[in-house]
């Protein structure tokens, strides 16, 4: 009985972690990026922060 538990506990305990690498690594927005810490070219998110955004607060002048 004490074996069937003590699996449980570590198949329990394996499933959780991989789980949990799964859902780390799709969280993270430079999964992708490789070296991001040497510059930022060739990374996706540098051509995002090029792109310019509207703000909805600014009031227009039309």
């Amino acid at each position: 009985m004490l074996q069937i538990i003590l699996s449980i506990i570590i198949v329990l305990a394996a499933l959780s972690y991989a789980i949990y690498r799964i859902v780390k690594y799709f969280k993270n927005p430079l999964h992708e990026c490789k070296d991001c810490e040497l510059g930022c070219g060739g990374c996706p998110l540098e051509e995002l922060k090029n792109i310019p955004t509207f703000d909805m607060n600014q009031k227009n002048n039309h």
